[in-house]
């Protein structure tokens, strides 16, 4: 099973790398590297560049499995589920990127052969985002306790019952962000303006998962003096 799971994960995180590398010759020498809010080309950059995507891609499950590789020899408490998580998030995030710098390298192309084109990247990295909260959402409700993934505040770490309360809700919430962000998407044509509205919301989001787990917590406390009493 083990080495099914990092089959998997390597074929995908390989990937982009392997298709970039058979692209690259055909690339132009200066390839588009950034994109402003209106999806004109910020900067142009060497065609090399298009590898720092795949490395950096590489560097991040790295890490994250090296921690989680790490978190279970130190035979830290649910470090098992914590490396879970991390390989579950690295997955997550593999595709992602993947779909990102595909689509980067679709813009570039088209670009190239057609600089009056306009590529619409902002839309993509948008839904990635909302794929992201909704990845989250699911993820959260089944996270046992650790101090790796999730809520990891004083009154979760110390409380199973606020823990278990403030993941379930708050996946819930997140996935309903998420999903919101992916119709929000669809719509949207001013990204400054898209993107103060899904900053604020994010915020207000996570301020009030937090005040919901603090007034869990406190409830939870005030239940235990009074039946220690």
């Amino acid at each position: 099973m083990q080495l099914v799971k990092r089959l998997v994960l390597w074929t995908l995180v390989l990937s982009p790398l392997l298709l970039t590398l058979i692209m690259l010759p055909t690339f132009s020498d200066e390839v588009p590297m950034q994109f402003d809010f209106n999806n004109e080309v910020a900067r142009y950059g060497s065609r090399y560049e298009m590898l720092t995507a795949p490395g950096l891609n590489i560097a991040v499950v790295l890490l994250f499995l090296g921690i989680g590789h790490l978190i279970v020899k130190k035979g830290v408490e649910n470090g098992a589920t914590g490396a879970l998580f991390l390989y579950l998030f690295s997955l997550a995030i593999t595709i992602m990127l993947g779909i990102l710098h595909l689509s980067h390298i679709y813009a570039g192309n088209v670009i190239t052969q057609n600089p009056a084109q306009e590529i619409d990247t902002m839309r993509a990295i948008y839904v990635i985002l909302g794929g992201i909260y909704v990845l989250l959402g699911i993820l959260l409700p089944v996270c046992k306790r650790n101090y790796l993934f999730g809520f990891r505040t004083k009154q979760t770490l110390s409380c199973e019952e606020t823990w278990v309360k403030t993941h379930r809700h708050g996946g819930i919430a997140m996935m309903i962000y998420g999903i919101l962000a992916l119709l929000f998407s669809l719509f949207i044509s001013n990204w400054i303006i898209g993107i103060i509205i899904s900053a604020t919301g994010a915020s207000v989001m996570v301020y009030l998962i937090l005040l919901y787990s603090y007034n869990v917590y406190k409830k939870a406390q005030l239940i235990k003096t009074h039946d220690a009493t």
